[in-house]
């Protein structure tokens, strides 16, 4: 594919990458602001606000942007990472000056006002609620970033924010927030599907031309690798029926180089799907597991691998548990993988990243962020060939470098009593 890339007056950088299989359009406008630009005492604001930024212009008063966009025959979304925020709407190729214009307009149109910042204040903590507090082992993550990270490194809340944080953001907050980091400098716009370039380059100043690209540098948070901690433990009651241990590792992040691919890998051959070698050991030959697997977390500065075990009955104690979990993975690292272990997540993940480009949405995604972090756009391209190029001595050097007994950070999550939960 043809990627074409232009920065603009404005200071928004720009990517089209056409795509004429299907007569639709992806706009995907990226800020590089996410939960770890946000203070002590001031998390949530970058989830928050992709909330906030729904809520209306003098334009487009609350409620219609989602109305627009689907009468137009599109489609509209946003997330929230760590490290960046994306807003997405695909729509027909004849609506691509539409969409651009909505963007546009809430990117220079946003009007914030208390009774909206209550409303979305409410949403979110109930979400928080829902998805964090309420959720069976959901809090996990929290606990885990407070030990994993010292208090002054901002990659020691989750995305989501601490809720009291939440409930007490002030107009003046989600205002300077958004002065500081919606800004088009701080901006990816990428449009994938079929479109004419130069046409689409002309829209895209038409509407995004305001702005002086060459001032007001944006501030970031500064990370520095002795913000790692590593040897925690924390332990905390939920209602749940057995024990579970969340067990991590810091890895590199991924500014740091190819660590985060290798990383990758290694997951997909330990504890994907029931048939690998973490969840066959614990739960079909040992017993002790009614599920054990693994996640990885990554960050732009620090990465996080971390895997975990749910017991299989109510007898088995989180001790037990750590113990089973940590003679697998150490024990992996004493014999090496069949090569067919490597060939077949290599193949996974490569399956994975080739879907993406079936899609105008995946492949903005996908080319959105590396323009964002590494100023190349066409890297996103060169994915499966990165994955292909990880060898078995790749998986081995990971192992060695960055599992290790004594830099183990762990979580216990115990059930409650049975008096606590008939309280």
């Amino acid at each position: 594919m043809e990627v074409f890339k232009r920065q603009f007056k404005s200071g928004l950088r720009t990517v089209i990458i056409p795509k004429t299989t299907t007569p639709i359009v992806t706009v995907n406008i990226s800020y590089q602001v996410g939960s770890k630009d946000e203070k002590i005492g001031k998390t949530g604001l970058a989830h928050l606000f992709e909330h906030l930024m729904f809520e209306g212009t003098p334009n487009v008063p609350k409620g219609k942007f989602d109305q627009i966009c689907s009468e137009a025959g599109g489609t509209n979304n946003a997330y929230t990472t760590y490290d960046w925020t994306t807003y997405y709407m695909t729509v027909p190729k004849t609506q691509l000056e539409l969409a651009l214009w909505l963007e546009a307009d809430r990117l220079y149109n946003f009007e914030l006002h208390q009774s909206v910042l209550d409303i979305q204040k409410d949403v979110v903590t109930e979400e928080i609620y829902q998805t964090v507090i309420d959720r069976p082992y959901g809090q996990w993550r929290d606990h885990l970033s407070t030990i994993a990270f010292r208090n002054d490194c901002s990659y020691s809340w989750e995305v989501q924010g601490l809720i009291d944080d939440v409930r007490s953001v002030t107009l003046e907050d989600a205002n300077e927030f958004r002065n500081k980091y919606y800004k088009p400098k701080n901006a990816v716009l990428t449009i994938c599907g079929d479109v004419e370039v130069e046409p689409t380059f002309n829209l895209i100043e038409k509407y995004f031309s305001e702005g002086n690209g060459t001032t007001d540098k944006i501030e970031r948070n500064q990370f520095v690798p002795e913000m790692r901690l590593t040897g925690g433990v924390a332990s905390y009651e939920d209602n749940v029926p057995h024990s579970a241990v969340f067990v991590s590792f810091h890895c590199a992040g991924f500014a740091e180089g190819r660590e985060d691919y290798v990383a990758k890998v290694y997951t997909d051959i330990m504890a994907r799907g029931r048939s690998s070698k973490l969840y066959n050991s614990l739960v079909y030959e040992k017993e002790i597991a009614s599920h054990a697997g693994v996640f990885f977390d990554k960050r732009e500065n620090s990465s996080l691998l971390t895997f975990f075990i749910i017991a299989n009955d109510n007898s088995t104690s989180c001790d037990e548990l750590y113990d089973a979990m940590m003679n697998e993975i150490i024990s992996a690292k004493k014999s090496s993988f069949f090569a067919s272990d490597l060939e077949r997540s290599k193949n996974y993940v490569k399956t994975i990243i080739s879907g993406n480009f079936l899609k105008t949405g995946g492949i903005a995604d996908l080319v959105s962020t590396k323009e964002m972090f590494e100023n190349d756009p066409e890297a996103a391209f060169n994915l499966v060939e990165k994955y292909d190029a990880i060898t078995m001595e790749d998986i081995e050097q990971f192992m060695e470098n960055r599992i290790l007994e004594d830099k183990v950070i762990r979580v216990d999550v115990v059930p409650k009593p049975e008096s606590d939960d008939e309280e």
